[in-house]
């Protein structure tokens, strides 16, 4: 059932934060009894039947298909109405446990707003030189293969397996190896003097134990907070559910973002490249530095949206919470 369908009284919560699940974990009641178990001790735990429990999903992209053998291996103990879970991902179907979906939750994840607005005063005075952006610290099949086809239509500032904790050859960097903490440091103007943000998001259809749901993460925030008109790969429907959070998705300019409801991977990739390739031709530099004038004030209203969603960011989390054990 869908939040807001039940309601009870009760006061004796435990919260579990589940956002180490891994994919692989949960494939398996025994690897997910093994690490409730595990947990128990860490996290305080009380898994009576008269207990209720809090699975906390935030941070990550599991949606109700990941988590089954979670749910089905705690309803050995707890009744189905005393488990619920908070989402990071959208979740559009019913359940038949108590649940909220919080797709904004990572509107300043690890802070990444934060190092770009301190340096916000020169914001307009930037100039462009280069049209498109496309930064990608995890390379995957569709990732590669949409820098591919990107390569052979336009001119491109990317990463591509730029993470610190591999080895592998194909590396493509912009300012040197990217760790945990850098890849949230994105202030440098060699990021902000792009038009065009091309953002492969965090779900795929085609990697294996990869999230399938619609995951909105920082790397979707991160284009409005660098001012900048986005266009996605990601799983159908992504777009849809950003334009729900009220943001300027510049439909005008990006043609509807019409590769949205494409439901095969590999025709959506080829949908994004021509679509960035059309916009190639349609904008000289010149051009992205005059249009990124004539939208300024757009920009800026997405910029304050998301400090508006910041602000609340933590509220919104207590409400949430609150909600889930009214």
């Amino acid at each position: 059932m869908e939040a807001g369908q039940l309601k009870s009284t009760w006061r004796d919560t435990s919260v579990y934060s589940c956002a180490h699940y891994t994919l692989k974990t949960l494939l398996s009641l025994e690897a997910v009894g093994n690490q409730v178990i595990k947990d128990i001790p860490i996290m305080n735990l009380n898994l009576s039947k008269n207990k209720h429990i809090i699975l906390n999903f935030l941070g990550e992209g599991h949606g109700p298909d990941d988590i089954k053998n979670l749910i089905k291996y705690l309803n050995q103990t707890l009744p189905i109405d005393n488990i619920k879970v908070l989402f990071n991902s959208v979740i559009n179907s019913p359940q038949d446990y108590r649940y909220i979906s919080f797709p904004e939750n990572m509107v300043n994840h690890y802070g990444f707003f934060d190092s770009i607005d301190a340096v916000d005063f020169n914001s307009y005075s930037i100039k462009i030189d280069r049209k498109f952006l496309c930064l990608n610290r995890r390379s995957s099949n569709i990732r590669t293969e949409l820098i591919e086809k990107l390569k052979e239509k336009i001119s491109i500032r990317y990463s591509l397996n730029s993470n610190s904790a591999t080895l592998e050859s194909n590396k493509v960097l912009i300012d040197g190896l990217i760790d945990n903490h850098k890849q949230h440091l994105n202030s440098d103007n060699i990021f902000r003097s792009c038009l065009f943000n091309i953002i492969n998001e965090s779900s795929d259809q085609s990697t294996r134990l990869l999230y399938r749901s619609i995951f909105i993460t920082e790397k979707t925030f991160k284009a409005f907070a660098l001012r900048q008109i986005p266009v996605w790969m990601a799983v159908p429907g992504l777009v849809a559910e950003v334009k729900k959070l009220g943001f300027d998705l510049f439909d005008d300019i990006c043609k509807n973002h019409y590769y949205d409801n494409t439901q095969d991977e590999n025709v959506r990739c080829e949908q994004v490249a021509e679509l960035c390739g059309e916009l190639d031709r349609q904008f000289s530099i010149a051009q992205c530095q005059e249009l990124r004038k004539n939208i300024w004030n757009r920009l800026e209203s997405n910029y304050n949206l998301l400090k508006k969603y910041i602000m609340n960011n933590q509220q919104t989390i207590n409400n949430h919470f609150k909600f889930l054990q009214s």
